[in-house]
C-alpha cells in the first residue's frame, strides 16, 4: 500500500498495518524469554533486540541507495521513486522473511521443555518417574491416540512426554486479572518500563534532530547525514555484539546502571555545548558528536538490560503479556520522542533538559527498588542452575 500510494488513505492505512504487524516482536520476545535460561537470556536478547535497534538506526541509512530507484512495473502501470521505493524494498524483504519462517520455525517452546526433561529424567539411574510416570506411559499414549497406518510426529510425541511427566503449577493457579495485577502494579516492573520509555524517548528525539541540525549548523547534506547514521549502526552492532560476550561478568541490574549514567553524561555534555554551537562552526563537531556517542553507547547496553531484568521480575505464564507491555512503553517512546524533538529543535535547552530531567527521576526510583530487583534477578539466576 505504501508502495503503490495514489492518496493519503493508502499511505496511512499501509502504516497501520504496519504497526499492527509489529506486535509480533512482542511474541518472539516472549518466546526468547521461555526457551532461555536466566544465565543465558540476557546474550540471546542482547543479540535480538539489538538487531532491531540496529535496524531503526541504519534504516535512514538505505536511503543512500533508495535515492537512485527511478523506474517502473508492470508496463509503466507503477511507477518506482525514492518516495516510495522504501514500499517496495520493505516488501521484498518480509516475503523474504515469511519464507525463512515457513520453511524453518518450529515450536521452540515444546524443544526447550522437551530437552529440560529429559535431561531431568537422564539424570535419575532409574527407568521410573517424575510424579510416578515413566517415559513409557508417552509412548503408550502414542500407540493409543495414534492411528493404525500414522505414526504422531516428533513434535507431538515430545509434546506427551511432557504432559506426561511434568507436573503443571500454573494449572492449579489459572491466569487472571487479579494475575496481571499482582505481577505488574509493583515498583521494580513500574520502573522498568518507565526507564524503556524514557530511554526510547531521549534517544529517538536526539536522532530525529540530527539531519535538521547538522544541516543548519554544518550544512550537511542528506548523503552526509545518511553515513552519520551508517556509522551509528555500525558502532550499535559492536556494542551489542560487546554486550552479549560480557553478560558472563555482569549482571542485567549494572548494565541498566551503566546505560542510565552514559544517558546522563550523554545529555549533559549535549545541554552543555549544543547551544553555544552557532552555524558555521564546524571546529566543533567533535564536540557534538562525542555527546552523542555516549548516548549510543548507553543506550544498547540499557535497552538489553531492561528488557533481561523485566522476563526476570515477572513469571513465565505471563512473559507475554509483559513483552507486549514493554512494547507499548517502546513505542509511546517511539512516538513522543520525534515529536518533541521537532517542536524544540530550535530550543536545545528546553529540548535536552527535559529527557536528562526525567532519567534522573527514573534513575532515583530505581534506586529505591534496587533492592528488590536484585533478590529478582539472583532468584532467577538461582533457579537456573
Amino acid at each position: 500500500m505504501y508502495l503503490i500510494g495514489g492518496s493519503v488513505a493508502y499511505v496511512i492505512m499501509g502504516r497501520v498495518l504496519c504497526g499492527l504487524g509489529s506486535g509480533a516482536g512482542a511474541a518472539l520476545l516472549a518466546e526468547v524469554c521461555r526457551t532461555t535460561s536466566s544465565r543465558e537470556r540476557t546474550s540471546v536478547l542482547s543479540i535480538c533486540s539489538g538487531l532491531r535497534q540496529v535496524g531503526l538506526l541504519i534504516g535512514p541509512g538505505f536511503q543512500i541507495i533508495l535515492e537512485y530507484f527511478n523506474f517502473t512495473l508492470f508496463s509503466g502501470a507503477l511507477v518506482v521513486r525514492p518516495f516510495n521505493a522504501p514500499g517496495l524494498f520493505m516488501a521484498v524483504l518480509w516475503i523474504c522473511f515469511l519464507m525463512f519462517v515457513l520453511a524453518l520455525y518450529r515450536n521452540l517452546d515444546v524443544e526447550y521443555h522437551y530437552e529440560m526433561l529429559r535431561k531431568e529424567h537422564n539424570s535419575l539411574d532409574v527407568r521410573g518417574s517424575m510424579d510416578g510416570h515413566s517415559i513409557e506411559l508417552s509412548t503408550s499414549r502414542e500407540t493409543i491416540l495414534a492411528p493404525e497406518d500414522a505414526q504422531p510426529s516428533i513434535a507431538a510425541r515430545r509434546w506427551y512426554f511432557i504432559e506426561e511427566n511434568f507436573n503443571r503449577q500454573t494449572t492449579s493457579h489459572p491466569v487472571t486479572y487479579l494475575t496481571y495485577i499482582d505481577e505488574f502494579l509493583h515498583d521494580d516492573t513500574v520502573v522498568l518500563f518507565g526507564m524503556t520509555a524514557i530511554l526510547f524517548f531521549g534517544q529517538v528525539s536526539i536522532e530525529t534532530v540530527i539531519p535538521p541540525l547538522f544541516s543548519r549548523l554544518f550544512d550537511y547534506t542528506s548523503f552526509e547525514t545518511s553515513l552519520v547514521y551508517m556509522v551509528g549502526g555500525g558502532f550499535s552492532i559492536a556494542i551489542y555484539l560487546l554486550v552479549s560476550v560480557t553478560t558472563k561478568w555482569t549482571t542485567d541490574t549494572y548494565l541498566v546502571l551503566f546505560g542510565w549514567l552514559m544517558h546522563i553524561i550523554g545529555f549533559t555534555w549535549c545541554l552543555i555545548w549544543l547551544p553555544r554551537i552557532q552555524p558555521g562552526d564546524t571546529d566543533k563537531i567533535p564536540l557534538l558528536l562525542i555527546g552523542i556517542t555516549f548516548l549510543y553507547v548507553g543506550f544498547p547496553v540499557a535497552a538489553v538490560g531492561t528488557t533481561s531484568l523485566l522476563s526476570k521480575c515477572v513469571s513465565l505464564r505471563v512473559q507475554g503479556i509483559a513483552q507486549g507491555f514493554r512494547r507499548l512503553a517502546t513505542f509511546s517512546g517511539l512516538i513522543l520522542g520525534p515529536l518533541w524533538g521537532g517542536a524544540t529543535l530550535h530550543k536545545p535547552n528546553v529540548q535536552l533538559s527535559v529527557p536528562l530531567l526525567m532519567l534522573l527521576i527514573l534513575g532515583t526510583m530505581f534506586s529505591f527498588s534496587f533492592k528488590k530487583i536484585r533478590t529478582e534477578e539472583r532468584t532467577a539466576l538461582h533457579l537456573s542452575k
